[in-house]
């Protein structure tokens, strides 16, 4: 039913006329005392103006206590209770609503908005206010976030996102609602895009703002990557990004066991952008969220702890490696360049090219520590904290990287001592014989072998190089050995 005195109410609110729409209203309770419409358009005055909502509620009570049969009351009513934020009264009214009008939409948002409802529930709830209401992009905006929020892959959440940009596109709020549910699936470019045109349309909406300025920190690339991989693992099941991180550390121990510490960079490089986002974060004032403190003073102080404490040892083996780089090819520039002034001023003082037994007892050393070898990559073993007391770490995983052809395996296994030459206080070259053919040189480091040349085993240009000029100078210079093999 219409009633005529609240339809002439609308339109003075709806064309400014605040004062005469008021006025009358308050004639109307003159005149009347006992009716209730005077009441229901003094109370829709107020609460319409924004001005004494308490005694728009007390108005709207009186107009309910003469007339409780009239949809405009509870609908007027839960309009005022709404700015004053008394939930339980809404629901009160919008139960009893639509006792007498089950088409009355708001009746639906009122229940979804303040009941203690679960999101299907609520979903339930707006369908049927969009039903009865099916122009009302609000409606439309608040049952796409909340049917994405449901299931961020349900399609009919951005069907409903195209409808109320069709039906209304600068509606304000769904301007916000659609750029964080764009955040949200990791579309940073629709999110910035959204966000902007509500701030303009809306420049001093302050949450506005603080969004807008996100979406401008995820330009960053450091920081964009690491929201997209956050934002990827939010919405997987728990069992399912338990299963990749333990994937991802299988992979890494595995990684550790064929290319030794450089596995550890498949942590490095993460915890390194993590470190950096953090501090873009920090670096842009975005330190209001809980989210954003988190990041500042928990997660980046864990990762940079983590990072040095992974990038110590890192650091330690890199300069180990480039250390024995940068001394093998010192000592092969002097046994190509120097040969005759290195070797044979060492080996004048000792006329005979035979190892003296103190000698041997070394060479012998050497050798049974390559006869140990050989029984474990003859029983395949793979262990590198084993095979690391026979083989230099920094030449391990080539080592077990040449023995795995069937040639090079045959050959370490028939290696036989012939000559030995020093290279320095703690290196000894070893030349071994097969079938009267020089065969392989074998250094020796500090008791573990730490390099191998042969023509099976090298295949590097420049490590071919290498050996050809160390074979004559080993030949000419090497001491032959006695040793029982």
């Amino acid at each position: 039913m219409k009633i005529a005195s609240f339809e002439r109410m609308t339109q003075l609110i709806a064309s400014g006329k605040e004062r005469e729409a008021e006025k009358e209203s308050q004639n109307m309770i003159d005149e009347n005392p006992s009716h209730y419409a005077g009441y229901l358009c003094l109370a829709y005055v107020y609460s319409k103006t924004r001005r004494k909502l308490d005694l728009a509620a007390s108005y709207i009570e009186q107009a309910l206590l003469y007339n409780q049969t009239i949809v405009e009351n509870y609908l007027v009513a839960i309009s005022i209770y709404e700015q004053l934020h008394k939930t339980k009264r809404i629901l009160e009214l919008a139960r009893f609503g639509l006792t007498l009008d089950y088409t009355q939409a708001k009746f639906y948002e009122a229940l979804a908005k303040n009941g203690n409802f679960n999101l299907t529930e609520k979903i339930a709830l707006y369908e049927k206010a969009l039903l009865y209401s099916p122009n009302q992009v609000s409606y439309m905006g608040i049952l796409s976030e909340l049917v994405f929020k449901q299931n961020p892959r349900d399609k009919r959440a951005l069907e409903l996102q195209n409808l109320a940009f069709a039906t209304k596109p600068d509606d304000i709020p769904n301007l916000f609602r659609f750029a964080k549910m764009s955040y949200a699936r990791c579309d940073f470019e629709k999110a910035f895009q959204l966000a902007e045109r509500a701030v303009c349309l809306a420049p001093n909406e302050t949450r506005y703002q603080e969004f807008y300025q996100e979406m401008k920190l995820v330009q960053n690339p450091f920081f964009g990557t690491y929201e997209k991989a956050r934002l990827y693992t939010h919405y997987l099941p728990a069992w399912t990004t338990v299963t990749i991180l333990l994937a991802y550390t299988l992979f890494f121990i595995w990684g550790l066991a064929t290319v030794g510490y450089l596995a550890i960079v498949m942590w490095i490089i993460p915890l390194s952008i993590l470190i950096v986002a953090f501090l873009v974060q920090a670096g842009a004032g975005e330190a209001k969220t809980v989210q954003a403190k988190q990041n500042l003073y928990v997660r980046l102080p864990i990762a940079i702890i983590t990072l040095l404490a992974l990038f110590i040892p890192a650091g330690i083996q890199v300069v180990s490696l480039a250390s024995d780089t940068v001394k093998e090819k010192i000592t092969v520039q002097k046994q190509v360049s120097e040969p005759n002034e290195a070797y044979h001023v060492q080996y004048d003082e000792t006329p005979t090219r035979v190892a003296t037994t103190a000698e041997n007892h070394h060479f012998n050393a050497d050798y049974n520590k390559l006869v140990n070898l050989r029984a474990l990559v003859r029983a395949g073993e793979q262990n590198d904290e084993v095979l690391e007391k026979y083989v230099a770490s920094s030449y391990l995983p080539t080592f077990k990287q040449k023995i795995k052809e069937a040639s090079n395996y045959e050959k370490l296994m028939n290696a036989r001592f012939y000559q030995m030459l020093n290279l320095d206080s703690s290196e000894k070259a070893y030349l071994t014989q097969e079938k009267n053919q020089f065969d392989l040189i074998i250094l020796f480091k500090a008791g573990k072998i730490s390099h191998i040349y042969g023509h099976t085993w090298t295949t590097d240009a420049k490590e071919k190089l290498a050996m050809e000029g160390m074979m004559p100078h080993i030949v000419t210079d090497g001491k032959y050995t006695e040793l029982n093999q």
